[in-house]
């Protein structure tokens, strides 16, 4: 089974090189799943390469994005998790390193 192109809702956390390489894969391999970025800053590197049909929410985090999210992929995930634990706790989601594509943890 393909978990990627099965999730309908995929969420990027960071538009950096690897945020946009990802993005750029999921493009290509999740067919028919809502991609979505947050970005932290309010003008990212990469938003001007994003595909038109991925959304961006740059300058803060959009809870409802990741809340409503099917899968979260995140490049730090660590320093993610430390801050944002408890959003993992309310919802079971699916939170992937962007190395990793591996069944949720």
């Amino acid at each position: 089974m393909n978990t990627v192109a099965a999730t309908k809702r995929i969420v990027v956390i960071g538009l950096g090189m690897t945020g946009l390489s990802v993005v750029m894969h999921l493009v290509k391999k999740a067919d028919g799943a809502t991609i979505q970025v947050i970005d932290t800053r309010d003008n990212p590197p990469g938003a001007d390469q994003l595909p038109a049909n991925v959304e961006l929410y740059a300058g803060g985090w959009n809870m409802d994005w990741l809340l409503s999210a099917d899968q979260i992929v995140a490049s730090q995930v660590s320093h993610w998790l430390r801050q944002h634990f408890a959003l993992r706790r309310k919802k079971a989601l699916r939170l992937s390193a962007t190395l990793n594509y591996s069944p949720a943890m």
